[in-house]
C-alpha cells in the first residue's frame, strides 16, 4: 500500500462565496425603498444653459425673488433639448432638493412650460426613456 494524500476539495471557499452572495441579497431585498420628498416651484426662467453631456440643462428659475438652478439633465438621458426653454417664460417645476458645493439645486421630475408638460424622471430619480415620451 502507497500513502496518497487526501483530496482537496474547494467546499470551503464556495461555501464562503455562497454565503457572502445570500446575505448581500437578503439585505438588498429587506432595505427599505425610500422616495425622497417632492418639491414643487413656481416662477419665471431667467436663463437657460446648456452645459454638453455630462452636466446637461440647467434653468436659472426666479421664485419669489430668490433664484433656483432647476437640473434638467442632458439630452441624451432626457431627450429634451435646451432650446425647448425661453428666459421669460413662467414655469412649475416639480422635483428633489439636492445640495451641492454652490447651494441648493432643483433635480427637475416634471416641468410644464405652458401648456407644454414634459415628464423628465419617474420618481425614484430614473429618467423616462426619451424614445417613449409622447412628443
Amino acid at each position: 500500500m502507497s500513502f496518497q494524500p487526501p483530496r482537496r476539495t474547494f467546499r470551503t471557499p464556495w461555501m464562503v462565496l455562497f454565503m457572502l452572495l445570500l446575505s448581500t441579497l437578503t439585505w438588498a431585498q429587506s432595505a427599505p425603498a425610500q422616495n425622497p420628498p417632492v418639491t414643487t416651484i413656481q416662477g419665471t426662467i431667467q436663463s437657460v444653459a446648456a452645459s454638453g453631456v455630462p452636466m446637461g440643462t440647467h434653468l436659472q428659475v426666479s421664485v419669489s425673488g430668490q433664484t433656483m438652478d432647476v437640473y434638467v439633465g442632458p439630452k441624451m438621458l432626457t431627450g429634451i433639448d435646451a432650446s425647448a426653454f425661453h428666459s421669460g417664460d413662467s414655469v412649475q417645476v416639480s422635483g428633489t432638493l439636492m445640495r451641492q458645493k454652490n447651494g441648493i439645486m432643483l433635480k427637475a421630475w416634471r416641468i410644464q412650460d405652458g401648456e407644454q408638460v414634459y415628464q423628465i424622471r419617474h420618481q425614484d430619480g430614473k429618467p423616462v426613456n426619451p424614445r417613449r415620451r409622447p412628443q
